[in-house]
């Protein structure tokens, strides 16, 4: 039998609300959630439409 073991469920859930209804990937929305929760304000990103998103601020050229 296969586990999951996740440490922030609630961090979890926002992040697949967020990906369901957002232009970036899962991955990317679970990391800004993480570093949202110990206090970042944004994630840095070179995608320009994860960019647009709240908890991104757009770095790219």
């Amino acid at each position: 039998m296969r586990q999951l073991i996740v440490a922030d469920r609630e961090v979890v859930r926002r992040a697949l609300a967020d990906y369901r209804h957002g232009n970036a990937d899962f991955p990317d929305h679970l990391l800004a959630w993480l570093e949202h929760v110990e206090g970042c304000e944004a994630t840095a990103t070179f995608d320009p439409k994860a960019g647009r998103q709240p908890l991104f601020e757009y770095i790219g050229p």
